[in-house]
């Protein structure tokens, strides 16, 4: 197998690929296995969406173990600082959150008079039938 760095060795490849194979074989029939039930599925959204819409509150009135998971939850890969700049770098931001500040950058324009394209937003939505159909927030 040709590496960006050399060649790798074939006793090394195939003593990994065998153990790699092994792992997604296992991680497949474990994920066969599980089953959601739907209750559980709709309790775990709610938990979300009123986890997700009280953030501000809950990062202002949390202690240092609720920060440190709303922290982890928004930002997955962690924080860093950059000391040059001073500023506070991620490289990874939750794709549920990630789409906020353009959804609040465009109402803010509405607000302020300027006309919005019906579809704008549609880009966010799955079709229907590409996944299971989910709970629609209703405005």
């Amino acid at each position: 197998m040709r590496q960006n760095l050399g060649e790798l060795d074939k006793t090394i490849y195939k003593k990994f690929i065998s153990k790699f194979n092994k792992e997604k074989v296992d991680l497949e029939t474990n994920l066969l296995n599980s089953t959601i039930s739907s209750s559980n599925l709709q309790k775990a959204i709610n938990s979300a969406l009123d986890m997700s819409t009280n953030l501000t509150d809950r990062w202002t009135c949390g202690d240092l173990s609720q920060k440190k998971k709303i922290q982890n939850l928004v930002f997955p890969s962690g924080l860093s600082y950059d000391k040059s700049n001073g500023k506070v770098r991620t490289t990874i931001v939750n794709s549920i959150f990630s789409c906020i500040p353009d959804i609040s950058r465009e109402l803010r324009e509405t607000k302020n008079g300027k006309s919005v394209k019906n579809n704008q937003f549609s880009a966010w939505v799955t079709p229907k039938g590409f996944e299971p159909p989910t709970v629609r927030a209703e405005i």
